[in-house]
């Protein structure tokens, strides 16, 4: 018997030697499929929404989120004054109509809803790409006098692209219509503009201000951008470089004075009624610079520079603004 305890002794001894070097063994290569199992690649086919973005109605408390789990994802109208969450439509039921209209065997757990928007708080728009292939739509080119024009290219055959279907759901009712067919009612607006509601004025940032147009000269820039008759109103005149309206590309460290000129976008938020657009307008004049080498920049490496908060440092302080149109 003690011949037995002291074989067995010997070998949890002989164990957790063994354990301890290997513990201590010092790495010599890489281990690739470890870090393969938690790339982000199968990560992500595990671990799914983590967060809720709500989405707000116009003209009430409510909001719509979408949440992604294992079975699949749906969708959600929450009324945070009443208590209530509910889904928006069954998958299964929206799946099963889609199939029929697309020809595509859809399932509640794949649904791929892509654009997914809410219309005057009524209905829901949105789209899905189906297998079927049609003919790809020719791109057209802007002449120098604003004529769209098309390409001029020997004859090639014709290429095909797979089919969207467009979408609408109507809340209250339930019912899905397919407007794929319809006439698209909204204009291309150019990336600068940020229209308002009714489509009358567009704002845009430029030398680090706000500025504005009315239709009749928005759709002359849609016609010829460069169109020296377009009239463009300044609204503010204190934006600098680092406290301005918008980007005016004041990051950008080798912007000249023309780039400046240009037209970038103003990320306001227009009122259901167009009256008013508010802004948040951010000071980072008292963040210091960065220094960083852009290796990569090309012919040759080239210094660059931007605002970078440090520990301790003040952070850019930020300010809200409200616009009234109709005053100016």
């Amino acid at each position: 018997m003690n011949l037995l305890k002291k074989v067995a002794f010997a070998f949890v001894l002989l164990c957790l030697g063994t354990a301890v070097y290997a513990q201590q063994a010092p790495v010599t290569k890489a281990n690739y499929e470890l870090a393969e199992r938690f790339s982000s690649k199968k990560v992500g086919t595990m671990v799914f929404s983590t967060t809720v973005v709500p989405h707000w109605f116009k003209n009430s408390d409510k909001f719509w989120y979408n949440y992604k789990t294992g079975e699949g994802t749906k969708y959600y109208i929450v009324d945070p004054s009443a208590g209530t969450k509910k889904e928006i439509w069954d998958m299964a039921e929206l799946a099963a109509e889609i199939s029929e209209i697309t020809k595509d065997p859809f399932d509640a757990q794949h649904l791929p809803i892509r654009d997914l928007k809410l219309v005057d708080d009524k209905y829901f728009t949105f789209y899905i790409q189906s297998n079927l292939m049609v003919p790809k739509k020719e791109k057209k080119v802007e002449g120098k006098e604003g004529e769209a024009k098309k390409e001029s290219k020997p004859a090639r055959p014709v290429q095909k692209e797979k089919k969207k279907f467009q979408f609408q759901y109507n809340i209250a009712t339930g019912e899905l219509l397919d407007i794929t067919d319809q006439e698209e009612q909204e204009k291309n607006y150019p990336s600068w503009a940020n229209v308002s509601p009714d489509g009358n004025y567009a704002l845009f940032s430029k030398k680090f201000n706000i500025w504005y147009m009315d239709k009749e000269n928005l759709e002359k820039a849609m016609e010829n951008s460069k169109d020296t008759t377009i009239v463009e109103i300044q609204l503010t005149t204190d934006g600098t470089k680092d406290f301005s309206y918008g980007s005016s590309r004041g990051s950008d460290p080798y912007a000249t004075e023309k780039d400046f000129e240009k037209r970038s976008f103003c990320p306001a938020v227009w009122s259901p009624d167009s009256k008013h657009f508010a802004l948040v307008r951010s000071d980072r004049s008292k963040i210091k610079d960065l220094w960083v080498i852009n290796v990569l920049a090309n012919p040759r490496p080239r210094l660059e520079s931007y605002k970078y908060q440090m520990p301790g440092e003040p952070s850019p302080k930020q300010y809200l603004y409200l616009f009234n149109m109709e005053s100016k």
